[in-house]
């Protein structure tokens, strides 16, 4: 069973397993690939000003519990929308983009290794809890899929966060399970 922190454990997981990635795919620093900031899209500026690096934004929780267990208590079940854009000049951003994508369809489910793989001692104590909310242990897989949005949702997702466009490409992580 997962904890309360599952859902920020798996941003955890995501934005290193993201910054792993980059770094695997840069060894000798040409493109100066900063840290995957997970920050809002109209502060992204203020995290990492100037340097080429990826953004992953948890945009929507979705609940998909089955309900109707009356009498019982029963964990519930999320899907969690993300939003993954690219920051740098735009060659540096397309090379970021390009490299989270060719990442993640690489790996559409986030096995328990690969989750324990993101958390590298030493841990800070966010990380020590995170950590512990027991992600990586959950009986149900994990599934890493793109999630269709037409320009126009785009257009209208980020006129609502405040932020200046960027391409950007989101995607469904489920199911994450947050129990008591």
């Amino acid at each position: 069973m997962s904890s309360p922190f599952a859902i920020a454990a798996t941003t955890r997981v995501l934005a290193s397993f993201l910054e792993s990635r980059l770094a695997a795919a840069d060894p000798d620093g040409t493109f100066g690939f900063a840290a995957t900031t997970t920050s809002p899209p109209d502060r992204v500026a203020e995290a990492v000003p100037g340097a080429p690096h990826l953004n992953l934004f948890l945009f929507a929780l979705v609940d998909t519990t089955l309900h109707g267990l009356e009498g019982r208590q029963s964990p519930q079940f999320y899907e969690l929308h993300y939003l993954v854009s690219a920051y740098g000049s735009d060659i540096e951003a397309q090379a970021a983009l390009g490299i989270a994508v060719a990442a993640l369809a690489a790996t559409p489910v986030l096995a328990s290794a690969t989750i324990a793989a993101q958390f590298v001692p030493p841990l800070s104590p966010v990380d020590a809890r995170l950590q512990a909310s027991s992600l990586g242990a959950q009986a149900w897989t994990i599934a890493v899929t793109p999630l269709p949005l037409a320009l126009a949702d785009l257009t209208d997702l980020w006129t609502t966060m405040g932020g200046r466009f960027r391409t950007s490409v989101a995607y469904r992580v489920s199911p994450i399970v947050v129990g008591p």
